[in-house]
């Protein structure tokens, strides 16, 4: 049995504390101000004419869009190298996850870094 890497301080903890959560709450809000401040006027519309928000895990960092109708997912689809590239400025295991409205359309799943960023 091999033991642990770090000292049990420096371990996270089992049950994130009411502080942890706040400070992840406010990391999200962050990420998420920064990313959409980033976007250009076009990008910024798309992601307003949409549910999105950001989400984090010890991983990777999602941009998870919801699309309200078929015009908009296959407007946010047309833009994904856009969305790719400003996303990856954020963590090169950055990931995007569309969903739609629409219930023939399947969900989408995309590793920013495995994206080809080129239009």
């Amino acid at each position: 049995m091999n033991p642990p890497l770090l000292h049990p301080d420096d371990s996270s903890p089992q049950d994130p504390s009411s502080l942890d959560q706040l400070l992840h709450r406010q990391l999200r809000q962050s990420v998420s101000r920064y990313f959409y401040e980033s976007c250009d006027g076009v990008m910024q519309a798309l992601l307003l004419s949409c549910q999105w928000q950001i989400t984090t895990t010890v991983d990777a960092l999602t941009l998870v869009i919801h699309c309200p109708n078929p015009s908009t997912h296959h407007r946010v689809l047309n833009y994904l190298p856009s969305l790719a590239r400003y996303l990856a400025r954020f963590g090169n295991t950055a990931r995007i996850h569309i969903g739609s409205a629409d219930s023939d359309a399947p969900a989408l799943d995309i590793q920013v870094d495995d994206y080809s960023l080129t239009e």
